[in-house]
């Protein structure tokens, strides 16, 4: 693999994979530099950084990558170190193949999303006995050190608040609510706030249909909205576990023939292409969203935190409201995407 790979692959079709985005988002560091295997680069010399950082994350050919990886650099810049990114994908054979050849190579501390906690286990060992930080991202690795984790219930609150605000200026108080759901932690997560809030505070609204959703999480979205909307014509409100199925269900919204302002939709994550619809009106909604530069730069300096025995040992990112209301956050969050 060339040491200097960095670059994003294509955009399309990155909104299609669960893994891209829901496991790992709702599961969401300068060199740029990559490698799985061969010698060690001269670039990851002691003398060329503080500290070497493995930040394992298996998702880069997701657009959401782009921004994390502004903050990876900003994070390895501001404490003169450098970074190395896994080449794992979705695998966790590959993922385990990164892990352990940068312990013997010497890296300082490891990042990682774990794509089977179990199996992670001996791999932790092995970095704890070589002296190796260990930062779990996303979900708990056990015997972490420190932690990079997502506020889902806090994400979710906003996206109840903002239902409700819409349902009392623009429909009487009243929700026929569709809730596009799956079985997984996240989800409950990211869904149960917002409709407890939702029924807390419009007591006449209701729960009309909540189908599971399964990958591709857009087009899936699309044919189970449009089911919702043919078998309840009332329906105003669409609840998504994220911004993939939001997409899907604004798609279904105007194939049907209905107003973008009858129907408020709401998914978390702040994707790209939701935060561009929102913004230009092409449907009415909000997107809580992650910030995703800002995770990534404490993808960087968790870990060197914990190596200097000084500073937060763990960073809970909280979600933004995206709104059309809330066009200078919209316009910063897709800056961090870049060109």
């Amino acid at each position: 693999m060339n040491d200097d790979l960095h670059e994003i692959p294509p955009e399309e079709a990155l909104f299609e994979s669960r893994f891209d985005r829901r496991k790992l988002l709702g599961g969401a560091a300068a060199a740029g530099l990559a490698f799985a295997a061969g010698p060690l680069s001269t670039a990851f010399a002691r003398t060329q950084a503080d500290y070497v950082i493995g930040v394992g994350l298996p998702f880069r050919t997701s657009i959401v990558y782009k921004p994390l990886l502004a903050g990876f650099k900003q994070g390895a810049k501001e404490t003169g170190s450098t970074f190395l990114q896994s080449s794992s994908a979705d695998n966790i054979h590959d993922q385990l193949v990164d892990f352990n050849a940068w312990i013997a190579r010497g890296v300082n501390a490891i990042t990682m999303f774990p794509l089977s906690q179990n199996a992670l286990a001996p791999v932790v060992k092995k970095a704890h006995a070589k002296g190796v930080k260990v930062v779990g991202y996303a979900v708990p690795v056990p015997g972490q050190d420190g932690s990079v984790t997502f506020d889902h219930r806090q994400g979710s609150r906003l996206i109840g608040l903002a239902a409700v605000k819409w349902l009392k200026q623009t429909q009487g108080g009243v929700g026929k609510i569709a809730v596009l759901d799956d079985t997984t932690d996240v989800a409950r997560a990211r869904l149960d706030p917002s409709i407890a809030l939702i029924k807390k505070l419009t007591p006449n609204s209701e729960i009309v249909a909540r189908p599971k959703v399964d990958p591709p999480l857009t087009q899936q979205a699309y044919t189970a909205a449009q089911s919702i909307l043919q078998a309840h014509s009332d329906v105003n409100v669409f609840l998504c576990v994220d911004d993939d199925e939001a997409l899907g269900v604004h798609q279904a919204v105007k194939a049907s023939g209905r107003k973008p302002t009858d129907v408020w939709i709401a998914g978390l994550d702040g994707s790209l292409t939701a935060m561009q619809q929102l913004m230009k009106g092409e449907y009415v909604g909000a997107s809580a969203a992650l910030p995703l530069k800002e995770i990534g730069r404490q993808a960087v300096r968790v870990p060197v935190n914990l190596l200097k025995g000084s500073g937060p040992k763990s960073y809970v990112a909280k979600y933004l409201l995206v709104t059309h209301e809330t066009p200078a956050l919209a316009k910063r969050l897709i800056a961090d995407y870049g060109k």
